[in-house]
């Protein structure tokens, strides 16, 4: 059931910022895995990706921080501009700057076995934000209760679960203070149990009013914290809208076809 009384209450952080996609496309091979995608989120907001496998969405997504270089279009991140078709993609510190600000996180959770989960939120700020070690522990530790994981900080992450290693995962990406948070498909890679755990935490990250971008084939998830749904189907979006009119009374026969066969 959608969740239109919290989305309509929350306040966004003064640290999060708006994201603007003007016509991305990425072509591979003379093949478009994305076709003129043109989508925005304002401050605060979730826009909520589906569709499809072989859609396009994660290569949408890794457009957005130049994981994946866009073959032509503009990304606005706030009031920064990156328009690849007039000035091809942002390199050196403006790429460093750039990824700065937008977090990502991945389905593989890509911790580091030999380190403590504490040190794995750590390292990223002592590297990048130049943070001291105490401070950076200190705002690790801080990250790690948010994430439920007060009581694993030194702990390795093999000694975890699949959930708590991607709620890590997504602690070191706050860690760094992004404007703009990037999801893909971060719980496809757990059971439903241990998936749960992860998108509790996401749904308290957007309660908080945290700008966020996720690919997810969780539709039930989308409904009940996107502000925005988009469908991809053929590298395009064939329908976006609220997700009570995009999830529920679908006019796009395709994306009617995509939830029925999503609710089996």
């Amino acid at each position: 059931m959608s969740n239109a009384n919290s989305r309509a209450d929350r306040v966004p952080l003064p640290t999060s910022t708006s994201v603007h996609l003007e016509s991305v496309t990425k072509e591979f091979k003379g093949h478009e895995a994305v076709s003129g995608v043109t989508l925005s989120a304002s401050a605060g907001e979730v826009l909520a990706i589906i569709g499809p496998s072989g859609a396009g969405k994660s290569t949408l997504l890794r457009c957005i921080n130049f994981l994946e270089i866009p073959t032509s279009g503009r990304i606005v991140i706030g009031d920064q501009s990156y328009d690849v078709t007039l000035n091809g993609p942002p390199r050196g510190n403006e790429l460093v700057n750039l990824r700065r600000r937008v977090g990502m996180v991945f389905q593989s959770f890509n911790l580091f076995p030999h380190m403590t989960m504490l040190r794995n939120v750590a390292l990223p700020q002592e590297r990048v934000l130049k943070r001291k070690r105490a401070d950076a522990e200190e705002r690790s530790r801080d990250l790690l209760e948010l994430m439920g994981l007060g009581d694993k900080s030194d702990q390795y992450p093999n000694r975890c679960s699949g959930g708590q290693q991607q709620r890590a995962a997504i602690a070191r990406a706050l860690a760094l203070d992004p404007e703009v948070m990037l999801f893909d498909e971060p719980t496809s890679a757990l059971d439903p149990e241990l998936g749960a755990e992860v998108l509790t935490a996401m749904k308290r990250l957007a309660d908080e009013g945290r700008t966020m971008v996720m690919v997810t084939h969780e539709l039930h998830f989308a409904d009940d914290i996107a502000d925005f749904v988009a469908v991809m189907v053929s590298g395009r979006v064939v329908e976006s809208g609220p997700p009570h009119d995009v999830l529920h009374s679908p006019q796009n026969e395709r994306v009617a076809r995509f939830i029925r066969a999503t609710e089996r």
